[in-house]
């Protein structure tokens, strides 16, 4: 069975195909408060019809009239911890399928599949085995290195957003404090 084909390639793109949408429409949402086309309504749609959800903007971000730049920041901080947290989600998805591949081919021994495991056991798994990695990582070992280094360094931060709300966002930058072992980053 080969490694990292088109099959596997598309398995991927379905894993990204939430995040990358979510990515989008926030990067498209920033553009409009920068200058582009007014909207008043984003649509989440779920896969399940009676989950759809409509918002207005100024619903979503309890925006009062003000300026355009105001509510461009506004936007910008309400979206930012979001933002965060999927692109976090988009590293877990690349290192999730390339486990998934290692597993599919015998390189990993385990009872459950990698989409079973936590985030520290996909960390400790990427640091440890001897993993075969997609052409690209292969050709271009620096581009594992940084995007292992931010899966490995940020899951903290992450953590932090995700079950204690501990971060704040304001003027356009998003703050997460995390304390592990009386150490505060």
């Amino acid at each position: 069975m080969p490694i990292f084909d088109q099959t596997a390639q598309t398995q991927l793109q379905e894993k990204l195909d939430y995040e990358l949408w979510l990515l989008d429409l926030i990067s498209n949402t920033l553009k409009t408060f920068r200058g582009g086309t007014d909207i008043s309504t984003i649509t989440i749609i779920n896969r399940q019809a009676n989950l759809h959800r409509m918002i207005s903007i100024g619903e979503a971000i309890n925006v009062i009239e003000g300026t355009e730049s105001n509510t461009r920041i506004k936007v910008t901080d309400a979206m930012s911890p979001l933002t965060f947290t999927a692109s976090y989600k988009f590293l877990d998805m690349i290192f999730e399928w390339i486990l998934e591949e290692n597993y599919a081919t015998g390189n990993i021994e385990q009872s459950n599949p990698p989409s079973k495991w936590r985030f520290w056991d996909k960390i400790n798994k990427i640091r440890n085995l001897h993993l075969v990695y997609p052409p690209l990582m292969q050709s271009e070992p620096y581009i594992n290195d940084y995007l292992f280094a931010l899966y490995d360094n940020l899951l903290k931060f992450r953590n932090e957003i995700v079950h204690r709300n501990n971060f704040s966002a304001s003027d356009g930058k998003l703050k997460v404090t995390a304390t592990i072992n009386s150490q505060s980053y």
